[in-house]
C-alpha cells in the first residue's frame, strides 16, 4: 500500500497518542488470557479497549519495533536481527515520531531503545524532541542501571523501569499546548528476571516455584508500572483524548538468565509445570519462532467515546500501527508518496458493530531475520561468531530456502521450521499440532512466500550493512561500533564486537559518512588477555595523518556496553588525533605487527571512540 502524509495543523482537538510497549511478554502472560497472570491494570485497560485477539508482531525485538516506528516490513527498513550491526533502522526511513511531530504534536520516549546506536540513529534524531533510551537490562542502580538523555548520561538510582514511569508521569504533568506522542517501550519482562523482592515474594507465599515467581514478579511489577501511568491519566484529565496503545514485541521466553548478583544459584527457567502455568492456550513455540507464540502478541487500544471496547478478531499485524494511528489522529492520507506495508485499522476500529473482514489479497509474511545457518548469539549457550556477510557479498546465503518463515491467509498459515513445512489450520488447530496435508493450498501459500520474498529482496535496504555516520554533537562523541564492520578478513563477528585478532593482515573495514570537517582524539576499546606488543593500525581515507597506531602494551578488560553509556579512559588505548574531511570514506583497521612467537594479538576489539575538537 502506498501512502502520503498531509500533515494536519496543530488543534487542541487532536487526540495524544500514548504507546506502552512490552518486551518478551507472552500472549497468555497477561490476565485476559491466563488468570494466573498478576495483570490487573492492563486487564482494566483491556476491559476499556479495542482487544485484537488475532493481532501479530515479529519475532525478535528490533524487527518488532522497526516495524512498529515505520509501518513496514522490518526486512525494508534495513533491520535484519538485534545484534552484529543488523539492528540499525536506516536514517532514511520516515518514523512515526517524525510524522507526528510534523504535525504539530510534542514527541518524547523514555525507556529501551533498539533501533540503532550511532550518530544519526539515537531516538533524539529519529522524531523525538526528548529522548531518554535506557542502558539496556541494567534494572536497577547496583547493577549499573544508566539512561542517555539527548546525549547525555545520567545514572539511574534504584529500579529503572520505576524510573521511566516516573519520567513519563512528569511529562504528562507538565502544560503544553499541543497534544503529545509518547512512546514507553518498557525492558521488562527481557531477561534477567528482576522485581523488587516483595514482588517475587508475593508468588512465593502462593505456592509458585521460585523460578515462576521470579517472572510473575517483575510481569507484576511492570503492571503497577503501566497502572501508574493510567492513573496519571486519569488524574490529569488527559485519559479522555489519549489514544492508549499496549502490546509486546514478541513471544515469550522461558530463560530468565541469571540471578541478581546478591543471589546463588542457577540461572531463572520456567519450563514442564511452570511453563503451562504461564501457556495455558498451548500457543507453539516463543520468542524468535514463526509459530503463533513468537509472533502473536496482545493489542489494547483505547479511546474513550471513539473507540468502542470489544474484541476483534481478524489478523491485523504490527505495520498496521502507524497508519491506523495517523488515521485515529486526523493526520490526512493523500497521493502516494511512501510505500507503506500496513494499513489502516481506523474504520474497524470505530464501529463495534462492523464485522471485520481480512481483506482477500492480503498474506501476512513472518520470517527469522537471518538465514538459518547465520548468527546466532545465545546458541548452546555459548557466544557464537560468524563472517560478516549480506546479500551482495553472498547473494546466495539469502534464498527462501534458507530462512525459516510462515505465511497466513484465511485462517490458514504455512510453516517452514527447521526444514520442514506445513499447513495448518488456526480456526481449528491454533496450537499448530496437525497440518492439514493438502497440497494445492501449501502450494498456493509457497507461491506467494516466493512472490513476497522476491518483493523483499528487492528493497534497497534489505540485508544490507548500516551506514555509519561520523556526525557528531557537542558534548557527544562518535562511535565506530566493530560490529557495523562492512566486511573482514581473518577476524569474527559476534554479538558486540570483532574477535580473534591473531595474524598479521586480519582486517575490518568500515564505510563511513564524515559530516563535519573536524579534529577527533581516538581511542581504541579491546579486549586483551595478555600484554602481546601487537600493533593495531586504523587508517581512513584522506585524513591527516594518514594512518594511527596502537600497541597492545596493557591489559583490558571486556567492553560490552556502548560507550555513549560511559567508557573508563583507563581501559582504552590512544591513537592520537585525526583530521577528517567532509564526504564518503573508508575505514581499515589492520593487525599489522605480531611479535614473534606470539599466537594471539588482540582477543576482541569493541570500539573507536572518536572525541571532535568543535571550534
Amino acid at each position: 500500500m502506498l501512502l502520503c502524509i498531509l500533515l494536519a495543523a496543530p488543534s487542541h482537538t487532536q487526540p495524544n497518542v500514548l504507546i506502552i510497549l512490552a518486551d518478551d511478554l507472552g500472549h497468555d502472560d497477561v490476565g485476559v488470557n491466563n488468570p494466573l497472570a498478576p495483570t490487573p491494570n492492563l486487564d482494566r485497560l483491556a476491559a476499556d479497549s479495542a482487544r485484537l485477539d488475532r493481532f501479530y508482531v515479529h519475532i525478535k525485538c528490533a524487527p518488532s519495533r522497526a516495524s512498529l516506528l515505520t509501518g513496514r516490513h522490518f526486512l525494508r527498513t534495513g533491520v535484519w536481527g538485534v545484534h552484529g550491526g543488523r539492528d540499525f533502522l536506516r536514517t532514511d526511513e520516515t518514523t512515526i515520531a517524525d510524522l507526528f511531530r510534523e504535525a504539530g504534536y510534542d514527541t518524547a520516549m523514555m525507556g529501551k531503545w533498539h533501533s540503532g546506536l550511532g550518530d544519526r540513529y539515537y531516538p533524539w534524531q529519529r522524531g523525538f524532541d526528548l529522548a531518554r533510551m535506557a542502558k539496556l537490562y541494567r534494572y536497577t542502580g547496583e547493577e549499573g542501571a544508566a539512561e542517555s538523555v539527548n546525549g547525555k548520561l545520567q545514572p539511574i538510582e534504584g529500579w529503572a523501569e520505576e524510573h521511566f514511569t516516573n519520567t513519563a508521569i512528569d511529562y504528562l504533568r507538565q502544560p503544553r499546548d499541543k497534544p503529545f506522542f509518547l512512546y514507553l517501550p518498557y525492558m521488562s519482562p527481557h531477561s534477567p528476571w528482576r522485581a523488587p523482592k516483595n514482588y517475587r515474594e508475593r508468588f512465593r507465599k502462593e505456592g509458585y516455584s521460585e523460578d515462576l515467581s521470579a517472572f510473575w514478579g517483575m510481569v507484576a511489577f511492570l503492571d503497577h508500572q503501566v497502572g501508574r501511568v493510567l492513573d496519571t491519566l486519569d488524574e490529569t484529565g488527559l485519559a479522555e483524548n489519549t489514544i492508549v496503545v499496549f502490546l509486546s514485541d514478541n513471544g515469550p521466553v522461558n530463560n530468565g538468565a541469571h540471578r541478581p548478583p546478591t543471589e546463588s544459584g542457577k540461572p531463572y527457567v520456567t519450563k514442564g509445570s511452570d511453563w503451562r502455568l504461564r501457556n495455558p492456550h498451548g500457543l507453539r513455540g516463543g520468542k524468535g519462532q514463526v509459530w503463533e507464540n513468537g509472533i502473536r502478541s496482545v493489542l489494547f487500544l483505547r479511546w474513550p467515546g471513539h473507540v468502542p471496547a470489544t474484541e476483534h478478531r481478524v489478523p491485523v499485524i504490527v505495520e498496521d500501527l502507524l497508519p491506523t494511528l495517523l488515521n485515529l489522529a486526523g493526520i490526512s492520507q493523500g497521493d502516494a508518496t511512501t510505500e507503506l506495508d500496513g494499513i489502516s485499522l481506523a474504520s474497524t476500529l470505530r464501529n463495534a458493530a462492523a464485522s471485520p473482514v481480512e481483506p482477500a489479497d492480503r498474506y501476512l509474511f513472518f520470517s527469522n531475520a537471518e538465514p538459518k545457518d547465520s548468527f546466532d548469539p545465545w546458541k548452546l549457550g555459548r557466544l557464537q561468531t560468524y563472517q560478516v556477510v549480506d546479500k551482495t557479498s553472498h547473494p546466495e546465503r539469502f534464498t527462501l530456502d534458507r530462512m525459516e518463515y510462515a505465511i497466513q491467509h484465511g485462517g490458514h498459515k504455512l510453516v517452514r521450521f527447521k526444514n520442514q513445512a506445513g499447513v495448518y489450520s488456526l480456526t481449528s488447530d491454533q496450537r499448530e499440532r496437525k497440518p492439514v496435508g493438502n497440497e494445492s493450498l501449501n502450494a498456493r501459500l509457497r507461491s506467494a512466500a516466493e512472490s513476497r520474498w522476491k518483493d523483499i529482496l528487492s528493497a534497497p535496504h534489505a540485508f544490507e550493512r548500516p551506514a555509519i555516520y561520523v556526525d557528531p554533537q557537542r558534548g557527544v562523541p562518535s562511535i565506530i561500533q566493530m560490529r557495523s564492520a562492512t566486511r573482514t578478513h581473518g577476524v569474527e563477528l559476534t554479538a558486540h564486537d570483532l574477535r580473534g585478532w591473531n595474524r598479521v593482515g586480519d582486517q575490518a573495514v568500515f564505510d563511513l559518512v564524515i559530516e563535519q570537517s573536524l579534529s577527533y582524539q581516538v581511542y581504541l576499546l579491546a579486549e586483551t588477555t595478555e600484554i602481546t606488543g601487537a600493533k593495531l593500525t586504523v587508517r581512513f581515507k584522506n585524513s591527516t595523518p594518514g594512518a594511527l597506531t596502537a600497541t597492545i602494551d596493557r591489559l583490558l578488560p571486556r567492553q560490552r556496553e556502548h560507550p555513549i553509556f560511559g567508557y573508563d579512559p583507563e581501559n582504552c588505548l590512544s591513537l592520537g588525533e585525526v583530521s577528517l574531511p567532509p564526504g564518503h570514506t573508508e575505514m581499515k583497521m589492520t593487525l599489522t605487527h605480531l611479535p614473534p612467537g606470539s599466537k594471539s594479538g588482540v582477543k576482541a576489539v569493541h570500539s573507536l571512540i572518536l572525541i571532535p575538537s568543535f571550534p
